[in-house]
């Protein structure tokens, strides 16, 4: 059965410099394996403008991987 490992991430985004700071933190975590699943508008508590995105990559059982080598 597949395992899936998720992470949710905020970003402000309200001017170019915080949407390259976001552009360039997405691609480390698509680096990493990662795939946004969902991106929702949203505020942080001071009101700022955002956005909330939910990230997914899958777990690779390497135990199982290697028996299945054998």
């Amino acid at each position: 059965m597949k395992t899936f490992e998720h992470e949710v991430l905020f970003f402000h985004a309200h001017n170019e410099k915080t949407h390259n700071e976001m552009k360039a933190s997405l691609a480390e975590w698509g680096m990493a394996g990662f795939a946004i699943v969902a991106v929702h508008p949203a505020q942080d508590k001071k009101g700022f403008n955002g956005y909330t995105v939910f990230l997914s990559r899958e777990l690779i059982d390497l135990k199982k991987n290697h028996e299945d080598a054998a």
